[in-house]
């Protein structure tokens, strides 16, 4: 028959099962497993995309509930998210810390009857600049520049620490403030604020290449700088052979070909006038 487990462990509810059955049967052996959790039905309010009453299976959490429910709106806060059971508040979500950190807390199960509460979204700051994840963040009352810092990350390459935040104040007049990136726990930060950390991107010098053919001993395509002589690039070629004459070397340079094709067209429109003016 029906054997009420509700409010039993695995364990517990192994031991009661065991002892209902050896009652009716002698040397059995009992074993049990868990093949199905109960579904839950519960709430979701607030900013949410789809607010409703919803049936999960059990064990849900708090972003499977986010997720049925298409999300969170524009308005919303990913930072200040509730669940309420019995009518009171058993847990406060701050989905930063699991988007980000990957900190899922392990009481997010859902049970049936609870209510998710999703608020207002807090204040935006805009993060750009040498950040490894620039965008606009959402940050709580009273949190620190730092704070928001450590979310955005800073680009290992990046060397320079001024930090410049624009603030726009009730008038519509804006402020613009310079920090040492040291200082930065010391500040508070307003909504609307936009806090630059000014990128530094690496300049690479572009490899000059030299083409060196005929009787040298390692013909091939030599990477050459500004000081790299003639007879430095013959020699990086493993040098003359010995069949080589070096009084008869050729050098055509790009540029200089340039120059001798502009000259030829110049004097081939010369000529042409001078026939075409010529009455002979």
């Amino acid at each position: 028959g029906a054997i009420n487990l509700a409010g039993l462990n695995m364990q517990q509810a192994k031991e009661l099962i065991t002892a209902k059955v050896n009652q009716s049967f002698a040397g059995v052996e009992v074993y049990i497993s868990l093949s199905k959790l109960r579904d839950v039905n519960v709430l979701i309010i607030g900013y949410a995309e789809n607010p409703g009453m919803y049936t999960l299976s059990g064990g849900s959490s708090v972003l499977s509930l986010i997720h049925a429910a298409g999300g969170i709106t524009d308005q919303g806060s990913y930072r200040d998210i509730s669940v309420k059971r019995n009518n009171q508040v058993v847990q406060n979500i701050d989905l930063y810390d699991i988007l980000i950190n990957g900190n899922l807390p392990l009481t997010g199960q859902l049970r049936s009857g609870d209510v998710l509460m999703i608020h207002q979204k807090l204040g935006d700051v805009k993060m750009s600049g040498g950040f490894s994840q620039p965008g606009i963040y959402e940050f709580k009352e009273q949190e620190s520049l730092l704070s928001l810092l450590s979310m955005a990350g800073i680009k290992k390459s990046h060397i320079r620490t001024t930090l410049q935040i624009e603030r726009l104040a009730k008038d519509l007049s804006k402020s613009i403030l310079s920090i040492d990136i040291n200082d930065a726990n010391q500040i508070t930060l307003f909504d609307g604020d936009s806090v630059e950390l000014y990128a530094i991107e690496p300049e690479f010098t572009s490899v000059k290449k030299v083409s060196i053919t005929g009787e040298v001993n390692v013909p091939g395509t030599y990477a050459v700088n500004d000081s790299t002589k003639l007879s430095d690039a013959i020699e990086m070629a493993g040098g003359y052979t010995n069949n080589a004459y070096p009084l008869g070397g050729v050098l055509s340079r790009e540029s200089v070909k340039l120059l001798e094709n502009q000259s030829k067209d110049k004097g081939y429109d010369e000529l042409l006038r001078y026939l075409v003016a010529s009455p002979g």
